[in-house]
């Protein structure tokens, strides 16, 4: 369900009253009503509907750069919960929920739809995008921090006004002062106007508003808090909201290719550098890590004839260090199209301890590997196997 936040001189809407009955008073009367009055243009509403009288709780945000779309983790939580004894996050049923920017849609998807839903420019927030919270202690300490707008130049800045509240106390009747006022920031840009604001009224301790810039610069994505009926929710990362409130589109300071380029590239390393902390841990093996062109590596090697009768035979050929392979490119490209790895291998063999140096090819890269196969050679070079022992290198070609 989609709807936008419509406002009006002196009628502005406000989504997502909560109502809390506390002890003697009606504590927190006002807590969570938001709006946006400056801006309103660039406010949209997104409502969670609930499947099948399931409620669920934001577990984790992705966010697709491409297809310009919010894709959210839902955490079903039990109507009934045994409060000694919770349920472990792993034990909950997780279902997607997207939010569709550009056709102002959204829609829970099932286990098929999202079977083939992640791809290259599906990015986690965080550590992709810019994250903000609006803290009570660090506005009224002054230590707020401005969040920039990536890939642009507007701010996200926090506010806080605060004034006494008053609300009717039941017992003894009459009405009682509390601390309150409204939390929110503004988006800025760099002359200091405002493009876009967003204000939550609350009375004593407002509730938690977490929130991130889109990675690509483009949207502020701010789940709106509810009231968690059940504790363990906030104890095990998630947060309880049916309303989802995305400010934008704001234009940007590269294009939308260029930005999605980068941050694949980036998606790309940052993946690599996690993957091979795992490698190291021995948490993935050499083939999941290196994957087909090792196994061409290891081929190449194993039924080479010439190696075979110079070591005898081979009792271990492994590789245990990333830093064993480095891409392996055709001379002349000069757009550095990786066709395959050059691995230095760890050889036990019957007459040789040492290593070899030896290409493998990744047949997913078989069309490049084609066009250059006669260029000056270039597919003799790639069969070139070096054996380094403690006697000398033993340099053979092994097809």
């Amino acid at each position: 369900m989609w709807s936008s936040v419509k406002r009006g001189a002196g009628n502005i809407a406000l989504i997502g009253v909560l109502i809390c009955l506390s002890g003697p008073a009606f504590a927190a009367l006002e807590q969570g009503q938001w709006s946006t009055p400056i801006g309103d243009n660039l406010a949209h509403v997104f409502q969670v509907p609930p499947r099948q009288s399931t409620n669920f709780a934001l577990s984790r945000t992705h966010y697709d750069v491409a297809e310009q779309m919010f894709i959210l983790d839902m955490a079903e939580l039990p109507s009934h919960v045994n409060e000694a004894a919770p349920p472990k996050p792993e034990d909950l049923r997780h279902m997607a929920f997207l939010l569709r920017l550009t056709t102002q849609q959204s829609q829970w998807l099932t286990t098929e739809q999202g079977r083939d839903l992640f791809n290259a420019d599906v990015l986690p927030l965080p550590p992709f995008g810019a994250v903000f919270a609006l803290s009570l202690d660090d506005l009224r300490a002054g230590t707020a921090a401005v969040v920039d707008q990536p890939y642009g130049a507007l701010d996200l800045v926090p506010v806080l006004e605060e004034a006494p509240q008053k609300q009717m106390r039941l017992w003894p009747p009459g009405m009682a002062e509390h601390a309150g006022g409204t939390i929110g920031f503004d988006v800025r840009d760099d002359a200091g106007g405002v493009r876009v604001s967003f204000r939550a009224e609350f009375i004593d301790t407002p509730l938690t508003y977490r929130g991130v810039w889109s990675p690509d610069g483009r949207w502020v994505f701010l789940p709106l808090p509810q009231r968690a009926k059940i504790e363990w929710v906030a104890a095990m990362g998630a947060f309880a909201t049916r309303d989802m409130l995305v400010l934008g589109p704001f234009e940007t300071t590269r294009s939308p290719e260029a930005i999605r380029i980068e941050l694949r590239d980036r998606a790309a390393k940052e993946g690599k550098s996690a993957r091979t902390a795992d490698f190291a841990a021995g948490t993935i093996s050499a083939d999941e890590f290196f994957g087909p062109a090792l196994n061409d590596a290891r081929a190449r090697v194993q039924r080479c004839a010439d190696l075979r009768d110079a070591v005898g035979p081979i009792y271990e050929l492994s590789i245990k260090d990333a830093k064993d392979a480095r891409p392996l490119y055709p001379p002349g490209d000069g757009d550095r199209l990786a066709v395959g790895q050059l691995f230095t291998l760890t050889l036990d063999a019957e007459k040789v301890r040492g290593k070899v140096v030896v290409a493998g090819l990744d047949p997913a890269a078989a069309p490049a590997i084609a066009a250059f196969a006669a260029d000056q050679g270039w597919t003799n070079d790639v069969q070139t196997v070096m054996v380094h022992a403690t006697d000398g290198v033993l340099t053979l070609k092994c097809p």
